[in-house]
């Protein structure tokens, strides 16, 4: 997403950013923004990735993207640019990703059923779980529900469905969270008035932005 902002902030189409645009052009279009990157972490970063991971010391522009398309993308292709051997390549010893509550986790299973000398470990993403103003949020639910055995018809019964997914996170390894909060915000509210809150939400009603402020940290306030 650094790429994506300088691509923006140099005039790229989003079609050729997230949009359907094809994948070289895609990466064209970042060629034709490194240029004028100079200075800039992204630039030093990519020329870095470039070196050290593909072993390609020229410098990214429109003139030699496609040799350097065609070149990382033929290494990609083999055994020694698989994502594990290139993790054991750079002596990586834990990666943490990324999951939220509701995910099965079951590529970390796999992992640990067939180790290969690097840790990768789950961490907790509840965004989803606190987002009571997000237009899907009722089907989320529906979804935690499902994965952790228990209904959520109260704000209690979401504290419980948390609890299950956080005590089975923590059997798959978990033991770190990473929030996505665009800042600290917190109204208190006693239990009475969270369940009230989140009734109105499950009969599928919006909330104000303080009520919404009002539960956004409360399953997390206790020991769950």
């Amino acid at each position: 997403h650094y790429k994506w902002r300088q691509m923006r902030s140099n005039g790229i189409d989003e079609k050729y950013v997230t949009g359907d645009g094809d994948e070289y052009e895609k990466f064209l279009a970042f060629a034709k923004t490194m240029p004028r990157l100079i200075g800039n972490p992204i630039y030093h970063w990519t020329h870095l990735e470039l070196s050290r991971v593909f072993g390609v010391n020229e410098l990214l522009n429109p003139s030699t993207a496609k040799a350097i398309y065609d070149e990382c993308t033929a290494k990609l292709q083999t055994e020694e640019f698989r994502g594990q051997a290139l993790m054991q390549k750079f002596n990586v010893k834990v990666v943490c990703t990324t999951d939220d509550p509701a995910d099965s986790l079951e590529f970390h299973q796999q992992i640990k059923d067939n180790p290969f000398g690097v840790k990768v470990l789950p961490a907790w993403r509840p965004d989803k779980a606190m987002n009571i103003e997000k237009p899907d949020y009722l089907a989320y639910l529906d979804k935690l529900a499902s994965v952790s055995g228990i209904a959520i018809n109260s704000f209690a019964s979401l504290k419980d469905a948390l609890k299950n997914r956080m005590e089975f996170f923590a059997s798959m390894g978990c033991s770190v969270s990473d929030h996505a909060l665009e800042y600290v915000m917190y109204v208190p509210a006693d239990d009475a008035e969270l369940e009230s809150i989140f009734s109105k939400r499950l009969q599928g009603n919006d909330v104000t932005k303080e009520e919404e402020l009002n539960t956004l940290y409360a399953p997390f306030a206790d020991k769950t």
